[in-house]
């Protein structure tokens, strides 16, 4: 699978659903499958969870703000880093759906997101990464204090680049990071 620019189309499904703390996945899990009891007779409804749902809120991805490349957290461990360069914000809606992914019930909550994509320094590898945000205005959604704009080993499943996108990201990560790729 090749990352190809608008990859991060409207509608389309995350790729990984973790903030860098690891905390929504962890929680979510337990009371998603308590969520899915019939509380009077504590029978789970057959086939059903909850999941949630990005829906963005602009047509196209942005290049990230300078102030966010350099002001987020920068992870430092050895490995391999990935850098923030699009993002798109949007809202996350929590659904109950049927085990085909057919939403039957819901939203039952929804809260800030964006999507972010972050890649390699030499522009070769790309990931997309989901996480919480903040409201920061009535059309303004920011990143959370502790949201990482470099990335080292993503957890999620990293895809190659098309060659004629690489230096468009290569020139981007030069621009924001200062580094020379």
């Amino acid at each position: 699978m090749a990352i190809e620019h608008g990859s991060m189309k409207r509608g389309s499904q995350p790729v990984h659903f973790e903030n860098p703390d690891g905390g929504w996945n962890t929680a979510r899990a337990s009371s998603n499958e308590a969520m899915a009891t019939n509380t009077q007779t504590g029978l789970k409804q057959s086939g059903t969870h909850r999941e949630y749902r990005f829906r963005d809120e602009h047509d196209e991805p942005s290049i990230i703000p300078e102030s966010w490349a350099t002001e987020a957290v920068h992870e430092q461990d050895d490995g391999e880093r990935f850098f923030a360069v699009e993002v798109r914000t949007g809202r996350r809606y929590e659904w109950t759906v049927n085990d085909s992914g057919k939403i039957l019930k819901g939203p039952h909550t929804d809260e800030p997101a964006i999507k972010t994509l972050y890649v390699s320094s030499d522009g070769g590898r790309a990931v997309v990464i989901e996480s919480k945000a903040v409201q920061a205005g009535p059309n303004r959604i920011v990143p959370r204090e502790d949201w990482a704009s470099v990335l080292v080993d993503p957890d999620a499943d990293v895809a190659a680049v098309t060659a004629e996108r690489r230096d468009a990201y290569r020139a981007l990560i030069r621009d924001l990071y200062k580094e020379d790729n």
